[in-house]
């Protein structure tokens, strides 16, 4: 037999097993490189720099699909203002995270006065950079998008936040989202055409349409905290029905821009959110243990289409 092997060129001889010991270090590294892994996952949700990075992949998406400039500095404000409204909201929804997210929350009390100034350096640098780059208007729509986000989780209306009034909740997000990444982009256009105002309308369809995503996600907390979101107010399926509905909407019209020719073919690309969103209300209905990993895995998805997206606009 041996003979054989070596008329191959295999000498069983020079096979060594591997030794337990071998294995053992192979797994244990393969453990730790898990739990760091999960350690800066759960750090970028935490700190909400998925979404920082969502913000920008849309600003870059939509300003290449409106043939807009987007500086360098464009990106740091924006992230900022996201960053700074997403966590001032880690302070303000106390009562909802202590059953939707608790060991976020736990988090977000220990680091509250980090968290406090962290809030007050990003709105100034958000706001004043514009300034300083002589773009006003730039300045006035950060502005709105964080007094929007201040309004959402703190109780100045009549004792209220944005977020307690249901549909306003979702309206709110949606709008502050459309103002910094399309309008802001846009904002020194000698005139707005058909295509600003559409990609303003979808932008703020496809925020409304995740954030009911997560108001599903969150519907325990949110019932538990008073909180009359949509699927608290309406219920979970009338929830679902309306992010088909709107998904559908915006997906028929997007397709019949297109034939009729009043579209780039770049925009074609929109409609891979189409996929996405209907994946995601499969996902949402099906396995309800999988929705809060879900929530971030379709910012994720999207922020790689946003990206995608742009670069082939341009």
């Amino acid at each position: 037999m041996r003979l054989k092997f070596a008329a191959v060129g295999f000498d069983p001889s020079h096979v060594q097993s591997e030794e337990p010991g071998n294995v053992l270090a192979s797994e244990d590294h393969e453990k730790r490189s898990f739990k760091l892994s999960a350690r800066v996952v759960a750090f970028c949700v935490a700190h909400k720099l998925h979404l920082a990075a969502c913000s920008i992949g849309a600003a870059w998406a939509w300003s290449g699909l409106l043939h807009t400039d987007l500086r360098p500095w464009d990106a740091v404000v924006i992230a900022t203002t996201v960053l700074c409204v997403y966590q001032w909201n880690r302070l303000t929804d106390v009562s909802e995270d202590r059953l939707n997210c608790p060991l976020e929350l736990e988090s977000a009390i220990q680091n509250s006065r980090s968290i406090r100034i962290f809030c007050l350096g990003t709105a100034t640098l958000a706001v004043t950079l514009p300034m300083l780059t002589s773009q006003p208007g730039k300045g006035v729509v950060v502005g709105i998008c964080l007094i929007l986000g201040f309004l959402y989780g703190t109780p100045l209306l009549f004792g209220k936040r944005l977020k307690d009034i249901p549909v306003l909740k979702n309206l709110s997000s949606g709008f502050g989202w459309a103002l910094l990444t399309v309008v802001y982009p846009s904002i020194r256009m000698s005139s707005w055409d058909f295509e600003v105002w559409l990609a303003f309308g979808y932008m703020l369809t496809a925020v409304v349409m995740v954030e009911m995503t997560w108001d599903i996600r969150d519907v325990n907390g949110d019932r538990g905290a008073g909180v009359r979101s949509i699927p608290v107010a309406f219920g979970i399926q009338t929830t679902e029905s309306l992010i088909s509905g709107l998904n559908s909407l915006t997906g028929v019209l997007l397709v019949a821009f297109l034939l009729e020719g009043r579209l780039s073919n770049a925009w074609g690309l929109v409609l891979l959110n189409f996929g996405l969103m209907q994946m995601s209300s499969a996902v949402i209905r099906t396995h309800t243990e999988l929705r809060r990993p879900w929530s971030h895995t379709l910012i994720v998805l999207q922020s790689a289409l946003l990206f995608g997206l742009g670069a082939v606009a341009r």
